[in-house]
């Protein structure tokens, strides 16, 4: 990245020497994506107004497209999604007006990934579909390499195709292997991990984050680098150690807040919530999963559906079940598969009627299990194992369940609770 930066400037310098004002705007909007990863937060946006500001007067071109898309792009990663959407559209527009197949690619892919941060599921998943097949037909490696890296994260979010994002991510990451792309590696290496988290392979997910971790340093990538220690951290902590996951945590919220993402900072509360929780201090991770829950509702909720059943699980616990009544929004706006599922579970433990809660908690673990979201699953089966006693059904079976899950998933502390309902 400081090499980037160099190159950048150099080519600036040379622009200006001559006069070239197509240039100079050119060579600006090329430093945007470079500051942004070393944290230079304010320099970056800089370098896209004036980059933009320099090509505008001189008409519509490519140049000016792939500066509104450079600029764009920055919006939507620093979380102002609402100013990065009309900025992202008209970069595509004119991209397309000028013929411009790899900017059009870009922006297209940029729009989708912004689209998906503003609740708007439906039209995100269409457009980083287009955006996969221009990226495809255009060639240019980066954006594919891109495109390999934020498909997958799309339809596991909110379409909770959670077999095709690894296959896409697998795919992706040979071809990164192949050229020795190491910060696409590092992207794709960590957005598998993520995945396989989400599958309950919790020893190869810490392994995967590990390597991204590392390619991350290497390259010089600070916003990625924060992401895959929170990621660490989570593995780390649902494999049951839990003061190394504190420590990693710890060392990750420093690099988050210099590069403040909305797409990686619901996940501070998110680790501070499970530690919280898994340490029996449920006041804490009640407050620490409703500050997460609060960011969620400015991005979107499907993002991390799974947080809403945790919160009802604790609110339950100390005795604040009534509360939860504020929190039903994934029966208003959860559309994935999985979404549904939570909603299903969170309706079913604060239903008063106890066989309309065994119906709906038993719907959501069976939809929890076919996704493949096994820790989720055996979860809702503790739920469901403790409705099941109230309308005189042994639960057994179910806990039994739950604990050959876990076990088989090496989520250790959250064994604890299955082996005292055994016992």
């Amino acid at each position: 990245m400081e090499e980037l930066i160099s190159v950048g400037h150099r080519a600036l310098e040379a622009y200006r020497e001559t006069g070239d004002q197509v240039g100079i705007g050119w060579a600006r909007s090329q430093l945007v994506m470079p500051l942004l990863m070393t944290a230079r937060d304010e320099d970056a946006e800089q370098a896209g107004r004036e980059a933009v500001a320099t090509l505008e007067p001189l008409g519509e071109r490519e140049e000016l497209a792939d500066a509104l898309h450079s600029l764009g792009w920055y919006l939507w990663r620093r979380g102002r999604s609402l100013e990065a959407e009309p900025v992202l559209r008209r970069s595509v527009e004119m991209a397309s007006r000028v013929d411009s197949p790899i900017v059009h690619a870009r922006a297209t892919q940029s729009l989708a990934v912004c689209l998906s941060q503003t609740g708007r599921s439906a039209e995100a998943i269409q457009m980083i579909e287009e955006a996969y097949r221009l990226a495809k037909d255009v060639g240019e490696f980066s954006n594919l390499m891109r495109c390999c890296n934020n498909l997958p994260s799309i339809l596991a979010d909110l379409a909770s195709d959670y077999p095709r994002a690894e296959a896409v991510l697998r795919e992706g990451l040979e071809l990164a292997q192949r050229a020795g792309a190491k910060s696409h590696m590092s992207w794709m290496t960590g957005s598998l991990g993520d995945v396989l988290f989400r599958l309950g392979q919790l020893e190869e997910a810490e392994r995967l984050q590990r390597e991204a971790l590392a390619l991350a340093k290497e390259v010089g990538d600070e916003p990625l680098r924060g992401m895959r220690l929170t990621a660490l951290a989570a593995a780390v902590l649902f494999r049951g150690r839990l003061d190394e996951s504190e420590a990693i945590h710890r060392e990750s919220v420093p690099v988050l807040n210099e590069n403040p993402e909305p797409q990686s900072q619901i996940y501070i509360p998110f680790v501070e919530g499970y530690l919280a929780l898994l340490r029996g201090m449920h006041p804490e991770a009640i407050e620490r999963f409703e500050a997460m829950i609060d960011q969620l509702r400015d991005l979107n909720v499907e993002t991390a559906p799974e947080v809403f059943t945790e919160l009802i699980r604790a609110l339950i616990h100390e005795g604040r079940g009534r509360e939860g009544d504020g929190y039903r929004d994934l029966s208003e706006s959860g559309r994935s598969p999985a979404a549904r599922a939570h909603a299903a579970l969170v309706e079913g433990l604060l239903a008063a009627d106890p066989a309309e809660a065994r119906r709906l908690l038993g719907d959501g673990t069976a939809e929890l299990e076919r996704l493949g979201l096994r820790i989720d699953a055996a979860q809702a089966m503790l739920d469901l194992g403790r409705a099941m006693r109230r309308v005189g059904e042994d639960p057994r079976a179910t806990f039994e369940r739950a604990r050959d899950i876990l076990t088989a998933c090496d989520a250790q502390p959250l064994l604890v609770e299955v082996e005292a309902e055994l016992g």
